[in-house]
């Protein structure tokens, strides 16, 4: 559901600012970042969308830090050991997003994709999901 690493950029920069601020809508950073990704308003359904599942073939992971802490060292490795699969780059992203799926959830209609990109519009209503709903 991630088509760009721009996104999470945008959607954790976004978080970490709610939490500095006090006004996030979750209880955590982390979960303000899946929040954010997801086009809903609810925090219930932005998990089951963009948190992990039993059936994910892929998985991105985010870890937001102060430092590199031993402890966060320590959390990434436990997470390499634990994860079966491969670890890619994430220039990858791209090529592991499914568009027709993405342009479905955020209701992405042909007139706004002709004159942007999908990853403008995407940035846009992340930026904007405490203003406008769709």
């Amino acid at each position: 559901m991630v088509m760009d690493p721009f996104l999470v950029i945008v959607a954790a920069n976004k978080a970490v600012h709610s939490q500095k601020q006090g006004k996030m809508t979750t209880k955590t950073v982390h979960s303000e970042i899946l929040f954010n990704l997801s086009p809903s308003r609810k925090i219930t359904e932005s998990f089951r969308k963009f948190g992990i599942g039993d059936r994910d073939e892929s998985l991105l992971v985010v870890v937001v830090q102060n430092d590199q802490s031993e402890k966060t060292c320590k959390a990434l490795q436990s997470l390499r050991e634990t994860v079966i699969g491969e670890e890619v780059a994430v220039d990858e992203l791209p090529s592991l997003a499914d568009m027709s799926e993405i342009e479905k959830e955020y209701k992405l209609a042909d007139i706004e994709l002709s004159t942007c990109s999908a990853l403008d519009a995407l940035v846009s209503r992340i930026a904007a999901k405490d203003i406008i709903s769709l």
